[in-house]
């Protein structure tokens, strides 16, 4: 329940809620976001990454599947997305450095890929590549958008 003079907002798909202060004449609200640890009810983010043409998601769903989303610019996240796959694979390197989750749509292949380099300047990559039966090939590299795993204040 949210403290005295504030209304609680569930936003789910951000896992996270929202307290947003409305008791009148206050000099400056604050808004806090608190994600609760180990939520059973709520999607957990592998990735969330953009480009300049799309904004890709990717949960572990609370059933275990992993579901695949993408808004085609300028949609945000705050609207459906264009595309949501489910049924999802995960794939990892024996190192752990590389990660790469893969979805089936018909005849395409949707695979959404981790690299994090090792050693003492690493750097994570995020590639998003869409195949189709006869190995026709579009790649993208994406810019992690991942939030941290507790986010105080906005």
């Amino acid at each position: 329940m949210a403290p005295t003079g504030e209304r609680e907002i569930g936003y789910k798909q951000y896992e996270a809620l929202l307290f947003v202060s409305i008791i009148p004449n206050l000099p400056k609200p604050k808004t806090v976001i608190a994600i609760p640890p180990n939520e059973p009810d709520l999607p957990k983010i592998l990735i969330l990454c953009h480009n300049a043409d799309y904004t890709v998601r990717v949960d572990e769903l609370c059933n275990g599947q992993i579901r695949y989303q993408c808004w085609h610019k300028p949609k945000t996240v705050l609207e459906p997305p264009n595309l949501v796959l489910e049924d999802g694979s995960i794939r990892q390197s024996p190192k752990k450095d590389k990660t790469e989750y893969v979805f089936s749509f018909g005849d395409w292949i949707y695979s959404v890929e981790r690299i994090v380099s090792i050693g003492k300047f690493a750097s994570t990559h995020i590639f998003l590549e869409v195949s189709d039966t006869e190995n026709q090939r579009n790649t993208w590299k994406m810019e992690d958008l991942t939030p941290p795993k507790y986010l105080k204040y906005l």
